[in-house]
């Protein structure tokens, strides 16, 4: 029988164990690249919510939806606080998107899609003093702002009205585009305890006063929830 030296048996041995080692790294490379880019795939995420709806404070009636029955419909604030507010709605008003988060709710007071006359309810911080020469500030050379105090139940409710020319919100640039001449703007501040309430009325004069009955109604219904 033929003598295999153990001098030509170690080199195939040692040539063995090297081919064997690289085929195992090579096996496990190849399944940690796999789950290397399983964990890469991104999780899908939810569909977002509508937007709209989303906007709308509870118990607030759905975008196009008509006031219902006499009373209009009740509407409560949403906000990181809890709701601190709710008022009714008037009947011949329509409520809009909110068109931002700073938003409450939205309203326009008419029918009539050429009336540009809404009323918008938000809630934000800073004193009534502050928030008042805000709203003056909105106007270009402005008339001597009127304002009232009046008591809604346990309620302390600040009224400004001021007209001139209305070159839109400040703090959003964007709407000091286009000024109007001959506006408008009513506002009442409400503070039940923590943030307060901040109700707009802004229009051409004359559609503005038609509709303060309206606002001063949705005002006196004011209620804490």
């Amino acid at each position: 029988m033929p003598r295999f030296s153990s001098r030509r048996i170690a080199p195939v041995l040692v040539a063995s164990a090297v081919v064997g080692a690289a085929a195992l790294a090579l096996f496990h490379g190849e399944d940690t690249r796999a789950e290397s880019r399983a964990a890469s795939v991104p999780a899908s995420e939810p569909a977002p919510a509508d937007t709209a709806t989303s906007q709308l404070p509870p118990g607030h009636p759905p975008v196009g939806a008509t006031a219902g029955g006499a009373h209009g419909i009740h509407g409560t604030a949403r906000s990181e606080e809890p709701p601190a507010l709710a008022w009714t709605m008037p009947a011949s008003w329509r409520a809009m998107p909110n068109p931002n988060a700073l938003r409450v709710a939205t309203y326009r007071v008419s029918s009539d899609d050429g009336d540009p006359t809404e009323v918008t309810v938000s809630r934000a911080g800073g004193s009534t003093e502050a928030n008042v020469q805000r709203w003056i500030s909105q106007f270009d050379h402005p008339a001597p702002e009127t304002r009232t105090e009046r008591k809604v139940g346990d309620l302390s409710v600040t009224l400004v009205e001021v007209s001139g020319t209305y070159a839109g919100n400040g703090m959003l640039p964007q709407n000091r585009a286009v000024k109007q001449d001959g506006w408008t703007l009513v506002g009442a501040i409400a503070a039940p305890g923590g943030t307060p309430y901040f109700f707009k009325m802004t229009g051409p004069a004359a559609r503005v006063h038609a509709a303060r009955p309206a606002f001063d109604a949705m005002i006196a219904s004011l209620t804490r929830p």
